[in-house]
């Protein structure tokens, strides 16, 4: 999720969000910035927004259990 967020809050460099990785990814980082490496289109960021939103409001809807 913080690669996702950071792509829609505007970083485009692959060296800069393959390092949000998540500790368990076996995959390395240049494989990863590889996989990174794209053409962010707009209209595909903003869909990507639409589902994180979607995401943190179901989120905030589910009760937590102490």
């Amino acid at each position: 999720m913080r690669i996702i967020r950071d792509i829609i809050a505007g970083e485009r460099r692959a060296e800069v969000l393959a390092k949000q990785r998540d500790i368990r990814c076996k995959e390395p980082v240049a494989t990863l910035e590889a996989a990174l490496t794209r053409n962010y289109r707009n209209e595909h960021v903003f869909a990507l927004r639409q589902a994180v939103e979607l995401y943190d409001y179901s989120r905030s809807m589910i009760p937590i259990k102490k």
